[in-house]
């Protein structure tokens, strides 16, 4: 198994599916997992996960489906502080 000790990794979509199992298979190589999603409450449950296995990661709540005003996407704003 290829070791990610030190590495610092963004992942986003944390919450569930392929986001959930690749923060937990790369924090268990060691790599460090910076997590985001739209949903706090399926962020949180990833995050506890993590927490219970020994891992420390920071994580953040991100709108990061909304539209702009104008309507054509784009980024918007993260809506909650780095834990």
């Amino acid at each position: 198994m290829t070791t990610m000790r030190g590495r610092v990794i963004a992942i986003t979509g944390a919450g569930g599916g392929i986001g959930r199992a690749l923060a937990g298979t790369l924090a268990a190589r060691g790599a460090i997992v910076a997590l985001s999603d739209s949903n706090a409450a399926t962020l949180a449950e990833t995050a506890a996960g993590l927490d219970g296995a020994g891992v420390s990661r920071p994580s953040l709540t991100c709108a990061t489906r909304r539209r702009s005003s104008s309507g054509r996407g784009g980024a918007s704003p993260c809506t909650g502080a780095l834990t």
